[in-house]
């Protein structure tokens, strides 16, 4: 939120989400199917690790790592998790659910653009808060929210405090998702 204001030259005036390769959520689900939240620990920290020792390193991987060996390195990502994504279009919602998930899109999406030329300065920093809010909106018009779980929750609670570990096993399943994890 810092960088989401203006001070001189610092600042985007937008709210920045940094967030790893999109891929990676896939990577991630894969990694807790296969073996929990403990193996996905374990994959975060070396994943993270490595990107930092790549990124401190990478004017001598300039030679090798070319814009070819770069993508032929993700399309192996991309086929790797390919089986997950296929599973997840099977078990696609029912045609009234899609629809309401593709007027949910379109709001969003409209209501950020017309902001973003109606309110260029006044509420900058806002307008993609704003879009998504309009979007679930109407998601929730469509019944695309379930709010049973969260109608009979306690008011006032804490989670159930468990410590997830580090899975150190080095069992198929790490050698199997570290690949992907590493560089996605």
């Amino acid at each position: 939120m810092l960088l989401s204001g203006r001070i001189g030259p610092f600042g985007s005036g937008h709210i920045l989400v940094v967030a790893g390769s999109g891929i990676f959520i896939t990577i991630a689900a894969q990694a807790l199917e296969a073996g929990g939240p403990e193996l996905l620990a374990i994959l975060v920290a070396i994943s993270g690790l490595m990107q930092w020792l790549l990124s401190n390193r990478l004017h001598f991987l300039r030679q090798t790592i070319t814009p070819v060996v770069g993508g032929t390195l993700l399309m192996f990502v991309a086929v790797s998790v390919g089986p997950s994504m296929v599973r997840l279009a099977v078990e696609a919602p029912a045609a009234e659910a899609v629809a309401g998930m593709r007027l949910s899109a379109v709001a969003t999406v409209v209501v950020y653009v017309v902001l973003t030329f109606l309110l260029r300065h006044q509420l900058n920093q806002w307008i993609p808060v704003i879009g998504i809010g309009a979007g679930a909106v109407v998601g929730g018009l469509f019944g695309l929210f379930d709010t049973a779980s969260v109608a009979a929750a306690s008011w006032v609670g804490l989670p159930a405090a468990r410590w997830p570990g580090i899975d150190l096993s080095m069992n198929a399943a790490f050698w199997s998702k570290l690949p992907d994890s590493c560089w996605a």
